[in-house]
This record gives C-alpha cells, sequence and structure tokens, in this order.
C-alpha cells in the first residue's frame, strides 16, 4: 500500500491533510513494441530484443481521503487537485520501497461527503 504522496516534493498530508485510501491494482503490463527490420530478400521479419523492456504506460486510479479541520474541506481539496496539474506526482510504495512517477489525467466527480467533521473521499486517475 503507497503511503506517502507528493507534489513538487511536497508532501500532501502535511500541506492538505489528504491520504491515499485505495489504488486500484495495474492490471496490465504491456510492453513497448521492439524495433524490427524487414529485409526484402530474406524471408521474415528481424526482431531487435534489447536487454531492458519498458512497458506502456497505463492508467491507475487513487482514491484519497480528507480529514481535516471543519468548514476548510473545500479549499484543501480544490488546492490539492489544483497542485497535481502540471506537476511532478511521486507515491512512495510502503511494500516495495519503490517510489513511482505519475502524471495528473483527471478527477472524478464522485465525491463522498461524510458529514462527521470534514472528511471527504475523491477520486483522480493519473498516468503511470
Amino acid at each position: 500500500m503507497a503511503k506517502t504522496f507528493y507534489i513538487d516534493n511536497v508532501d500532501a498530508y502535511t500541506t492538505w491533510g489528504i491520504q491515499i485510501k485505495h489504488i486500484s491494482p495495474q492490471t496490465s503490463f504491456k510492453t513497448k513494441a521492439y524495433p524490427t527490420r524487414d529485409w526484402e530478400d530474406e524471408h521474415g521479419i528481424d526482431e531487435y530484443i534489447p536487454t531492458t523492456s519498458f512497458c506502456e504506460a497505463s492508467s491507475v486510479k487513487i482514491s484519497f481521503v480528507y480529514i481535516g479541520e471543519t468548514r476548510h474541506a473545500a479549499i484543501d481539496v480544490i488546492g490539492f487537485i489544483e497542485a497535481l496539474q502540471g506537476s511532478e506526482v511521486l507515491f512512495e510504495d510502503e511494500f516495495t520501497g519503490r517510489k513511482n512517477r505519475l502524471r495528473y489525467e483527471s478527477c472524478n466527480e464522485d465525491v463522498t461527503d461524510f458529514t462527521q467533521g470534514d472528511m471527504i473521499v475523491f477520486s483522480v486517475n493519473f498516468k503511470i
């Protein structure tokens, strides 16, 4: 489970009071196409397989939860979403210890508001 979420090296929890609730698992890891060459006087296509394979970008949906001061939720959540746009976004996977770079794609409009103080659950789509 990812625990720490950074936007331009700023911790989302200490700045906006926002934590990761759930990350949808990546279901497919498709590798990028290998370079090929089709020789006219030979049979078949030569495929050049590199020593390292690279994956194509895929989408990931991350659910966030905001728990903060009463009546400050709108300001903090909007500030968080605005900070995502055009910024370097990293999250650190607690299980693997790996930092993953993400690119903001869109914010879902399915915001769940719990009236026990200010607690909001919302989802954001990223390219990974």
